[in-house]
């Protein structure tokens, strides 16, 4: 994406600078603006669309409480509001980002989080949910479980990622993950990504499925 082109202004930008009683902001244009200033700038570095949704959120809802331009007004808000401190963190970073794009102070408060063990399903309710899924999501789901990767990184996949010769995925990574290569042993693996790949047009629906 050219960071030059009217781009970083779609989508998210475009819901933030919607009159205060759609967004939650407070009625304050020069505010208001500052917000659309910084998620452009974090458009332009290269964050990615969630990303930019969860700092306009946060932001909105830092704005409807307290002054952004006001360090200590967000520190005492944040400190205060009853929440988990994983929640405190991430309108921290929001907030940051607000502040360095508009030339004030961070908030340097550190909260601390205990990462929770994540539910992972059982492959047998992961196969009832495939069972019971259209062809489409049921390919889907499969892939995801067979290999482990993110569904943002199965949607960015071509067919040169598959090398049918040694039975390996090329999966660039997203969100901090490294790019890998997976193999795929299982021959309906293979099956099944042909079947996502045609779905997605990316080559013609195989009738042999």
């Amino acid at each position: 994406m050219n960071p030059g082109s009217p781009a970083p202004q779609a989508g998210i930008l475009d819901q933030t600078r919607r009159r205060p009683l759609e967004t939650g902001l407070r009625p304050c244009s020069s505010i208001e603006g500052k917000i659309v200033k910084t998620l452009i700038k974090l458009k332009r570095s290269g964050l990615s669309e969630g990303t930019l949704r969860t700092v306009s959120n946060n932001l909105k809802h830092l704005a409807k409480h307290c002054n952004l331009d006001d360090v200590e007004s967000v520190k005492e808000f944040i400190a205060n509001k009853k929440c988990d401190n994983s929640f405190k963190i991430s309108l921290i970073k929001s907030y940051n980002y607000y502040a360095v794009t508009n030339n004030l102070q961070c908030v340097r408060a550190k909260y601390r989080t205990e990462r929770k063990l994540p539910k992972i399903p059982t492959r047998e309710n992961i196969m009832k949910v495939i069972s019971t899924s259209s062809f489409k999501y049921a390919t889907i789901f499969r892939i995801l479980m067979e290999t482990g990767i993110m569904p943002y990184e199965l949607s960015r996949m071509k067919v040169s990622d598959i090398d049918l010769e040694k039975g390996v995925l090329t999966v660039r990574g997203y969100k901090g993950h490294s790019s890998r290569a997976p193999a795929y042993q299982k021959y309906f693996i293979f099956l099944n990504i042909c079947s996502f790949l045609a779905l997605l047009r990316f080559i013609p629906f195989l009738e042999a499925f």
